[in-house]
């Protein structure tokens, strides 16, 4: 299309952004004897837009402020303005904002939104009617290094007029709607507007579409309502039986794999996206007919379809990201596969024992469990109960279906209150669903409660219900509230535990809040549900309760609740091997990660972008480290994403709008997170969660991302990306930053890892919120679904590591789950010492690379580590505020101290050199030299040793 409009060229350019923002227009002034008097027709889809403060700027950057709007709206600006510093060029910033501080790498940016007090002498000048007229040379958006005119309005935001859009109605005035096709390349961006694009186009018209044979076919309908408001507005698409074509606005696949219908509705004189896509197979060619009709009640509009498809087939369908052909992702089923993942095995079954690696569940007749052993390790110390009523009977138990990974069990039943089943889903992981639907015989009041009796003596640590990770406190007393997703606890030890979640029956997740889902109503009961923990003789007790509430005869409940059965796994004795450095900047690590806002990675969470440079430099990594983990998390995604249209278009399902944001949760997305970005406001024509916005350095730009709906085809598209991204960049690992998605997404990541590399590597980092906006929810609680398939932990953002070593535990060290994890310098102080009492060492830092030398040098993944924890540890102090962990060899041991005083402390070191296999008498300890740790040093193993605050040392005995 022509880049001239009303005679002004519309075209890239550049400059620096901070405190003029990323649109200007070039005028040129030839008479600067007095005023000039200016018209540029700019035609602007933003709102407000005589709100924005204009900056005038004569060519060499000095600046004038006199000047006077006369008429500014949408379609046009008229000014008159003094050209002071004589004739020449000019330019006019009319979408300033400013920057006002770094957070980190983020920036946070404002608008310059309010209105201008003209001079008096311009405001009296603009009634000269002589005045000579300055001329709008061109409307220019400011170009990036990326660039696919991401800060451009042209062709798509550049609106048509009032006049033009009243004729294209009267035109077709007969018409119930109309619709304007336009391909892939030029997504339909705006709501409230046409483009000026489509004043010249012919609406409900025949569509011709070329195509190579094995190519992913994506083009649009624009749908703008005319007449008045359209109600489930209907898609059908007729095409020869070869192709699968689908309109992506109205039907799908959500991301559990299962094919759902979507209502889309449209207010008049508004404008929606409908995305389609045609999958062409391989070996097809020629010709094609067919139609797409679109409907609103008796309003039908029939579209005739020519697909024609010739050529050469297509190498790589998902090569040209211009073409969107990649929204095909979305509605994508990979990693849904009925598949096992190792280390876990297959589920095996026997009557009603259920057998996953290292533990078991054994289910009564209501298919809740009796019994639930980890490790050999009986957890429970009564069966799980959920009363129902007097002369409970039950007709049915059964096991209806059994996979590779799952298995479910149904229970029916009835009592005198309730006639009602039970179904049970255990997976190959340790999670364990259950579902109580009850259905009332007739009208009762009733107190609904689930008790889960675990034995006293491995309950020793406790997290969840708004307590911190550590040791268990002996009652507990918890409730509802939307602003903390603290509903869910776990208890245990380091070899066996258990997690429950007060569930709805919807799916749902969330970082921090019940605030987007709501509290579940069935347990919620009005703010009479909550629960407590507390001890009952040789047993500790959950009991989770609803509080009395009136059932009507014939009135149906569902209660769900998770158990996850801990630890998921052994802890791998290879983890010393996972140590990461950033973007290969040291060789001491084994591998590399490559985190967004790098030159070859810009964007956040769309590796893709550049993927050619990034793989130029992923092969340089591969002469240095073993692999590569690649930063991709579901969360939120960079604006510059090229589906970010059709996306929007799905309404809230992907992006969420700002609308449904609440209390601490508005709070949290727009104070801490700096609120919408410009470019967010500028193009993004709905209300949208802001999230960070990442400075690229190596750019000079801004990285500008929108939360996302982790429950969504995001799922989809984030998985299919990943699979994508493996075949043509040479990464075998992911680095995930937080989660708003639940363990199927996981699940699913972990089935593409594996079916493609033959193993799975994915690092996990959680930010701390406990505090912060009073979550009171821990990352160790909130992934815990998540953690059967991560490979290690990064547990340090926020973390308070001068809490006690319980904390440390439970919340950091990841053991009690069968993972390790790393330590992390932010807001408090890394502490080595501490560390490797849980096998942590740090990243980035360069004593991470001291220790990552010594654990070579000493081979310590040879060694058993048995930590402080143990009561079978050989090593021990004689100081309760100063531990010891023992990584035991044969006939050697290295051990590890750490001190949680705040003074100097005198210790000893108490061995069992039985339990070691070391000879007594013949026996030193042996402080290696580790540079940044400690100095080399040798003393008798009854030696008195003086710890200071925050310190400790690394001693091998032998």
């Amino acid at each position: 299309m022509d880049s001239i409009i009303d005679g002004t060229e519309w075209t890239g350019a550049y400059w620096d952004h901070k405190n003029h923002g990323n649109h200007r227009a070039k005028i040129l002034v030839e008479d600067a004897s007095e005023y000039s008097k200016l018209i540029m027709k700019w035609r602007r889809g933003d709102k407000h837009p005589e709100n924005h403060y204009l900056i005038i700027e004569f060519e060499d950057g000095r600046q004038t402020k006199d000047y006077c709007p006369i008429d500014i709206n949408n379609e046009f600006a008229h000014i008159v303005f003094k050209p002071e510093y004589g004739c020449g060029i000019y330019y006019i910033y009319y979408l300033a904002f400013e920057d006002y501080g770094d957070y980190d790498d983020s920036v946070k940016m404002k608008y310059n939104n309010f209105l201008f007090d003209p001079s008096a002498t311009s405001k009296e000048a603009y009634k000269h009617k002589t005045l000579p007229k300055a001329k709008c040379l061109a409307f220019e958006y400011r170009e990036t290094p990326s660039d696919l005119g991401f800060n451009s309005f042209f062709p798509m935001e550049v609106i048509a007029t009032f006049e033009e859009t009243y004729s294209i109605k009267k035109k077709n005035k007969k018409e119930p709607f109309l619709l304007y096709y336009e391909d892939g390349y030029h997504p339909i961006k705006m709501v409230d507007n046409i483009p000026y694009r489509w004043v010249d186009k012919t609406p409900n018209s025949s569509i011709i579409i070329k195509a190579r044979p094995g190519e992913y076919k994506v083009f649009q309908l624009g749908l703008f309502a005319t007449k008045g408001d359209l109600n489930n507005i209907k898609v059908a698409c007729n095409l020869d039986q070869s192709f699968n074509m689908t309109c992506f606005n109205t039907e799908g696949i959500d991301y559990k794999g299962e094919y759902f219908t979507k209502e889309i509705s449209l207010s008049k004189d508004k404008v929606q996206a409908l995305w389609f896509g045609i999958d062409i197979p391989k070996d097809i060619k020629g010709e094609f007919k067919g139609n797409i009709e679109v409907s609103c009640g008796d309003d039908v509009v029939n579209l005739n379809l020519s697909l024609n498809v010739e050529g050469e087939p297509a190498k790589d369908r998902f090569e040209d990201m211009r073409s969107h052909s990649r929204i095909a992702w979305i509605n994508d089923t990979t990693g849904n596969e009925d598949v096992v993942i190792p280390p876990y095995k297959e589920v095996e079954t026997k009557e009603n024992v259920i057998s996953i690696l290292d533990r078991e569940i054994k289910l009564n007749d209501l298919a809740l469990p009796m019994s639930i052993k980890s490790r050999d390790i009986e957890i429970l110390a009564k069966e799980v109960s959920f009363p129902l009523g007097e002369n409970l009977k039950v007709s049915s138990f059964e096991n209806v279906k059994q996979g590779k990974s799952f298995v479910t069990y149904v229970s029916n039943f009835e009592s005198d209150f309730f006639v009602g089943s039970t179904t049970t889903v255990a997976e190959f992981d340790g999670c364990v669903d259950v579902s109580v639907k009850l259905k009332a015989k007739k009208n009762i009041s009733f107190d609904n409660r689930l008790k889960v009796p675990l034995r006293k003596e491995i309950s020793t640590y406790l997290m969840g219900y708004g307590k911190q990770g550590g040791y268990r406190t002996r009652d507990i007393e918890w409730k509802w509230k939307e602003c903390q997703k603290n509903n869910m606890v776990w208890i245990g030890d380091v070899d066996c535990g258990l997690y429950l979640e007060l569930r709805d029956t919807k799916d749902t997740f969330d970082m921090y809040y019940n605030i987007t889902w709501g509290n579940p109503p069935s347990w919620y009961n009005e703010n009479l549900g909550g629960s407590r923990v507390f001890e009952e003789g040789d047993r500790v007790v959950i009991n989770a309760y609803t509080g009395e509430r009136d059932f009507a005869k014939g009135e149906q409940i569902e209660f769900n609740f998770r158990f996850l059965i801990t630890p998921f796994h052994k802890i791998d004795p290879n983890h010393w091997d996972l140590t990461y450095v950033y973007h290969g900047k040291n060789k001491d690590a084994n591998y590399a990660h490559e985190h967004h806002m790098s030159y070859e990675y810009p964007f956040i969470n769309y590796p893709l972008f550049h993927k050619d440079i990034l793989k130029e430099k992923f092969e340089k990594y591969l002469k240095d480290f073993k692999g590569i983990n690649i930063y991709h998390t579901v969360r939120e995604i960079t604006t510059h994403l090229p589906e970010i249209y059709m996306f929007a278009s799905l309404g809230e399902e992907i992006f969420e709008h700002e609308h449904s944001l609440k209390g601490s949760q508005k709070e949290m997305f727009l104070i801490h997170y700096g609120g919408k970005s410009p470019w967010v406001r500028e193009h993004l024509h709905f209300d949208c969660h802001p999230e960070f916005i990442g400075k690229i350095h190596s750019w000079g730009g801004v990285d500008p991302a929108i939360h996302t709906n982790g429950l969504s085809r995001i799922a989809n598209f984030y998985i299919k990306s990943i699979e994508y991204g493996m075949k043509v960049l040479p990464y075998d690992g992911v680095y995930i930053d937080s989660i708003n998605t639940d363990r199927r997404t996981m699940k699913r990541l972990c089935r593409v890892l594996y079916k493609e590399k033959g193993y799975h590597r994915i690092n996990f980092h959680g930010y701390n919120m406990y505090n912060l906006f009073n979550t009171q929810v821990s990352p160790a609680l909130t992934y815990m679904e998540h953690m059967p398939y991560f490979s290690s932990l990064w547990f340090g953002e926020e973390f308070e590591y001068d809490l006690g070593p319980d904390y440390w535990l439970v919340e950091c060290s990841g053991i009690p789950f069968g993972l390790t994890s790393e330590e992390l310098y932010f807001s408090n102080i890394l502490n080595e010492y501490r560390g490797m009492l849980f096998g942590m060492g740090s990243r980035i830092y360069e004593n991470a690379s001291y220790l990552w030398r010594f654990w070579k040098e000493y081979k310590i993944e040879e060694s058993t580590m048995i930590g402080w924890w143990d009561k079978d540890c050989p090593v021990k102090t004689n100081n309760e505020k100063v531990l010891a962990t023992c990584y035991k060899k044969k006939n050697e041991a290295l051990i590890a101290v750490a001190t949680w005083s705040d003074k100097d402390e005198k210790i000893k070191i108490e061995i069992d050199f039985d339990k070691l296999g070391i000879d007594k008498d013949n026996s030193k300890i042996t402080l290696p030299q580790i540079e940044g740790f400690q100095e080399a040093k040798e003393y008798p193993t009854d030696h008195e040793f003086v710890i200071k605050p925050r310190g400790g040392f690394m001693g091998i005995v032998k």
